[in-house]
């Protein structure tokens, strides 16, 4: 499986302030789908992995502690810099947990949503992995 990574931003500073941007043609792909998050302090968020979903995490206020397990344990990341993401590639279980008071967290992403790219559950999650390494081993 890919693992996550980080990824640059493209930052722009004044003396009145900040642009960061994300253009589909400098992104890693197509932009599909934003939608942006908030929770209180200590909630953790996510608890799921995608099939075929890629994800960019961006943090616009505050701090995020993801944690993606792609199958060898989880790693941790701390999210919260405007001019750096978190690429979370699909077949990888994430967790967001919210450091900070009206933290804000933006996720871009490479395809529409549906339901149907979603695993919800852990063991389900390892069992997907199995498989697909599984299939891997024998080609």
């Amino acid at each position: 499986m890919a693992l996550p990574y980080r990824v640059p931003l493209n930052l722009h500073v004044e003396s009145n302030g900040s642009l960061a941007v994300i253009e589909e043609s400098s992104s890693f792909f197509p932009l599909r789908r934003v939608f942006v998050v908030t929770a209180d302090v200590g909630q953790v968020r996510g608890h799921h992995a995608h099939k075929t979903c890629s994800q960019l995490l961006v943090v616009l206020r505050g701090q995020v502690l993801v944690s993606v397990d792609g199958g060898n344990g989880p790693q941790d990341f701390l999210v919260s810099q405007l001019d750096q993401g978190l690429l979370i590639p699909p077949m990888n279980w994430a967790t967001q947990k919210y450091m900070n008071e009206e933290t804000i967290l933006m996720v871009v992403c490479d395809e529409l949503f549906d339901e149907k790219d979603y695993i919800r559950e852990y063991e389900e999650f390892n069992i997907a992995l199995h498989l697909i390494e599984d299939e891997n081993n024998t080609s």
